[in-house]
């Protein structure tokens, strides 16, 4: 139940922190320990030190220290999921329904249609054109799109 509010719990951690911490401090007072009428007005702690700050500051910053902790102490801890690769990965045109088979050591043929990003050299994917200049023309994109922008240009192969 915790996880699912936790943001609300967290609110709630941080405003009775500051209210228990304001209740304990006391109210703002001058830095001699003078409880002056007129604090917020100008000139009413210049003849005992001026106002004790941190009476304010320090409440607002242990209750984000408070609340701080209560969030990363009941956030929800994530381990990365295992990814187990079975199958190359060779770039294909997207929507193809022909499955991928993975190429072996002793393989005779030869792959000639594994390119790669010019900019982060991850595999790139054959893509057709939708917009711009070439509409309807094939390139090779690069598969961590959008985070990479790197194009190729595409050459169809020859006598195959």
């Amino acid at each position: 139940m915790i996880e699912r509010h936790l943001k609300k719990f967290t609110a709630a951690v941080f405003i009775l922190t500051l209210i228990l911490l304001k209740l304990i401090i006391g109210p703002v007072t001058c830095n001699s320990g003078w409880k002056s009428p007129s604090i917020g007005r100008s000139g009413a702690c210049s003849h005992h030190g001026g106002v004790a700050g941190w009476k304010e500051a320090l409440p607002i910053l242990l209750s984000g220290g408070a609340a701080f902790w209560f969030f990363i102490s009941f956030s929800p801890k994530s381990t990365p999921p295992r990814v187990t690769i079975t199958q190359a990965q060779i770039p294909s045109e997207k929507n193809s329904t022909q499955p991928v088979t993975p190429p072996t050591l002793n393989s005779e043929r030869k792959i000639q249609n594994i390119v790669t990003c010019p900019r982060c050299s991850s595999l790139m994917s054959l893509r057709t054109a939708k917009k711009g200049k070439n509409p309807g023309s094939k390139f090779w994109g690069c598969s961590k799109y959008p985070r990479c922008k790197g194009t190729r240009s595409y050459a169809p192969e020859q006598g195959v």
